[in-house]
């Protein structure tokens, strides 16, 4: 009786090993092309990288069959300047890396200006446009003690308030022209000053943008220049 159980049981464990046998070979498979390709993006990576900054990186890639790949890198003199690297739909790199490089120098010259903390209320977002890098090589002959008054590439800010019932321009304004106070101060290399100021109102929520070239700063005196640079977009609620 024993020794038929124990036929039995092996017969079933046969059975069951050869049932498994093709899913085991596909993870197997998948296990192999996984390594494969991520070899071939960090190489890819790595080289695309090299060849635009002219320095040597060390880059992990992470692929997931069913979710996607995940591309980080840094500078092999500096570890601590982690940026994300990843392919745009045209099939071409994008890298953020001077994000990186300036983040710390970002966060100081925001730290003057307490006006400008983030509050329920208002967010101030200041990053570079990874596409402004697109196709260029760099030499970056101060490296790593780039200064970001010197950035190859212009900062993006743009400021988001949230408002109740009826815009309030004079708030609008002040806080504008803090944030151009903080541009002009830190030197800072950006172009214009983007805004969104939301407008919540029972029925209706307001959009007012503002795009504010550089050059056009100094002309933002009062709500009646504040205008000039406005549109406004209502959405009604559903």
């Amino acid at each position: 009786m024993k020794k038929a159980f124990i036929i039995g049981s092996i017969s079933i464990a046969i059975v069951l090993f050869i049932l498994a046998l093709p899913f085991l070979g596909f993870m197997f498979s998948v296990f192999v092309n996984t390594v494969s390709e991520e070899y071939q993006l960090k190489k890819a990576a790595e080289d695309h990288l090299e060849q635009k900054y002219q320095m040597n990186f060390t880059v992990d890639a992470e692929v997931n069959t069913f979710v996607g790949s995940e591309i980080t890198a840094h500078p092999v003199k500096r570890p601590s300047y982690v940026f994300p690297v990843k392919k745009n739909r045209q099939g071409k790199w994008v890298d953020y890396f001077f994000d990186a490089v300036y983040k710390e120098q970002i966060k100081e010259a925001v730290s003057k200006y307490p006006s400008l903390e983030e509050t329920d209320t208002q967010y101030l977002q200041m990053f570079f446009n990874a596409n402004a890098s697109l196709g260029k090589t760099y030499t970056l002959d101060e490296y790593p003690n780039l200064k970001i008054s010197d950035s190859p590439i212009p900062l993006t800010i743009k400021l988001s308030i949230l408002q109740k019932d009826e815009i309030n321009r004079k708030v609008v304004l002040d806080q504008f022209q803090q944030v151009i106070n903080m541009i002009e101060n830190e030197n800072l290399p950006n172009e214009e000053l983007i805004s969104t100021v939301s407008v919540d109102t029972p029925e209706i929520h307001y959009y007012y943008n503002y795009k504010i070239p550089r050059n056009e700063f100094a002309s933002l005196k009062t709500i009646e220049d504040l205008k000039k640079y406005e549109e406004v977009k209502p959405v009604k609620k559903q």
